[in-house]
């Protein structure tokens, strides 16, 4: 038979019921596996399939990996039940959920997204041959767009770039942005000056609001002519 070994608190996770759960956990320790089964948990009911609840589940994951490996492990457990019970009926219900877990909404979110959008794409107004930019494509429009933006600022005299780029040098402060940007963490410039070195802490200027929003704003024109 198809067996998991659980902890207690796993096993919480899987059982809990009309209530939001929240699981934290490091790296390889079986975040995948307790959404695979709470998954399964909703697929059956006394031991036996529930094939109508393929299409009122939805499973979201960080990695396509971890996509790949839930999918695996709910075929695998279908595959075993089909195959571990002598009941003609039981076998043929666990087959037809078997067969339909192509069906199945396992997927990283922007995969989902992604699905969602192509299902409406008048409402969302959107072409519906769309496709996801691949992490290689994003790197370099991301590089393209921080480039004009740096420019820009430069050639405009931007106080605050311009002090970066003088401590730190165009090539340091431009990786530190691109970092900043690749981690999608919001680190705001007076992060950068207060580490700019001992005795060279800067106050940070009185319209920073302002300066942040402008250039965000300047990130995202020069994203978007990137993209166009």
């Amino acid at each position: 038979m198809f067996t998991v070994n659980l902890t207690d608190e796993q096993r919480r996770a899987v059982q809990c019921r009309r209530a939001s759960v929240v699981l934290s956990a490091g790296a390889g320790c079986g975040k995948t596996l307790v959404l695979t089964e709470r998954f399964l948990s909703h697929l059956t009911s006394r031991g036996k399939p529930r094939p109508e609840m393929l299409s009122r589940l939805v499973a979201i994951t960080f990695t396509q990996r971890a996509a790949r490996e839930m999918r695996d492990r709910i075929r695998k457990h279908c595959l075993q039940r089909a195959r571990g019970t002598q009941d003609p009926q039981l076998r043929q219900q666990w087959q037809q959920l078997l067969h339909q877990l192509h069906t199945a909404r396992i997927s990283t979110i922007d995969s989902f997204c992604a699905s969602l959008l192509r299902t409406w794409p008048v409402e969302a107004q959107l072409d519906p041959q769309f496709r996801v930019l691949d992490e290689h494509e994003a790197l370099m429009l991301q590089t393209l767009a921080l480039d004009e933006m740096f420019q820009e600022l430069l050639a405009q005299g931007d106080e605050t770039l311009l002090y970066l780029v003088r401590r730190w040098g165009i090539g340091r402060t431009r990786t530190c942005v691109a970092q900043v940007l690749k981690q999608a963490i919001y680190v705001p410039w007076e992060f950068l000056l207060e580490r700019s070195g001992p005795g060279q802490q800067r106050p940070c200027p009185e319209d920073f609001p302002s300066h942040l929003a402008s250039a965000a704003d300047q990130l995202n024109k020069h994203w978007n002519q990137a993209l166009e």
